[in-house]
């Protein structure tokens, strides 16, 4: 219980003054971990189709490639995050080999350089 308090209170600090919460909100752990539950779930996205979409739906490959490619970057932004953009850390944690990390971080276009 004290788990879920802290966690909520952390969720409203990282707020601020907004008055909705958004899981951006949310501890990077939290997400990881649902991120990586739902992948391993095969779960469908979280914005459904909606009803007037149905004469223009992509190919089925299409739309699985693209949820796919859509929930490996927020992973591995999530990652690199928690990790503090430590390679060895985020290895460790996502049971990638350094060469593979490197590999989809280039592929998703996300960089290791810290901004200046």
């Amino acid at each position: 219980m004290r788990e879920l308090v802290n966690t909520f209170e952390r969720t409203i600090a990282a707020a601020r003054s907004e008055t909705v919460l958004f899981p951006k909100h949310l501890p990077i752990q939290l997400r990881i971990e649902v991120a990586q539950s739902a992948m391993k779930k095969g779960s469908p996205p979280e914005q459904p189709l909606e009803p007037g979409d149905a004469h223009s739906l992509p190919r089925l490959q299409d739309y699985r490639d693209s949820v796919y490619t859509q929930a490996e970057k927020q992973y591995l932004q999530d990652l690199m995050a928690l990790a503090g953009k430590d390679m060895g850390e985020a290895c460790r944690k996502s049971g990638l080999s350094q060469s593979r990390l490197y590999a989809l971080l280039k592929k998703q276009g996300i960089s290791l350089s810290h901004p200046d």
